[in-house]
């Protein structure tokens, strides 16, 4: 018995999926690592409006979060916040607006006291 996957059930992945997958890696990597700054947290939402990928909502909703922290805590560490903040030691709702825009015409994210996708950043 051939444990190969059916021809008929394989995911297909387009280039421009591919490409825009490497440029999330890419923008992700250069400023939404382990140590984060305020000015690699803006660059990354910034450079998110020109990446077209499913991802990048998802990227845009931490790289938000981890941006309104301002504290150090678990694994990530603020430059201009090195230790943790008990005040902040709380889960925060964020959600993806798809009707709302910024001035700038693309899509934020915001805290909301609804039920939503929690990320702790």
């Amino acid at each position: 018995m051939s444990s190969a996957v059916p021809v008929s059930s394989r995911v297909h992945v387009t280039t421009d999926e591919t490409d825009g997958l490497c440029d999330i890696q890419r923008v992700v990597g250069r400023h939404l690592g382990i140590m984060r700054n305020p000015d690699g947290l803006v660059k990354l939402l910034t450079e998110l409006d020109d990446v077209a990928h499913p991802a990048s909502d998802l990227v845009r909703i931490i790289g938000t979060a981890a941006l309104a922290r301002t504290e150090s805590r678990g694994g990530h560490w603020r430059a201009d916040y090195p230790v943790p903040d008990p005040n902040q030691a709380n889960r925060t709702a964020w959600l993806l607006s798809t009707t709302q825009t910024n001035p700038g015409g693309n899509r934020y994210a915001h805290r909301t006291k609804e039920s939503a996708l929690y990320v702790d950043a």
